[in-house]
């Protein structure tokens, strides 16, 4: 009886691999990919969302602060600047060249800004992995409520280190 690839070599049997199931990835793919495939978790310390009554809203820590109104067929140019460390990071936001918002608490401490989300719902942070998945009630009230569909026109991202 064959147990293992072991056995098979043991016995000196024919082992067939199929590549296709395990491709292997392009090298040129893997160095283009290469800065999002990393132990990096990707969190969101800056929060800034349009919400559905018109506001522009941030996070400051754990409390969010509308900022500035908007219209939705205007453009509007956002620049961030972002303080990261363990204890005491900050980001200062300018909308169209005033300033919004300065030294505003990151909502989680990063060591470095990874990813950049839009999304026009509050921050959820349920479900998550001590939620229980016995409970009968979604933890997410309205979840599952239709809206309407966002479009975001991002025209330029720029990272500059300071």
């Amino acid at each position: 009886m064959v147990n293992s690839v072991e056995d098979m070599a043991e016995q000196r049997s024919t082992i067939y691999l199929d590549n296709h199931a395990t491709t292997r990835l392009d090298p040129r793919v893997l160095e283009a990919m290469l800065p999002w495939l990393t132990d990096r978790y990707g969190n969101r310390p800056v929060r800034v969302r349009f919400d559905d009554k018109g506001n522009i809203v941030v996070t400051d820590g754990g409390t969010e602060k509308i900022v500035q109104t908007y219209d939705a067929s205007q453009w509007y140019t956002l620049t961030f600047s972002v303080n990261t460390q363990l204890t005491g990071g900050s980001f200062d936001l300018v909308i169209n060249g005033k300033k919004v918002i300065e030294k505003a608490a990151l909502a989680e401490a990063v060591k470095s800004v990874e990813r950049l989300s839009l999304r026009t719902g509050p921050y959820r942070n349920l479900p998550n992995r001590k939620t229980p998945n016995e409970d009968p009630h979604p933890p997410l009230v309205g979840a599952d409520a239709p809206v309407a569909p966002a479009i975001f026109y991002v025209d330029d991202v720029v990272v500059k280190k300071r």
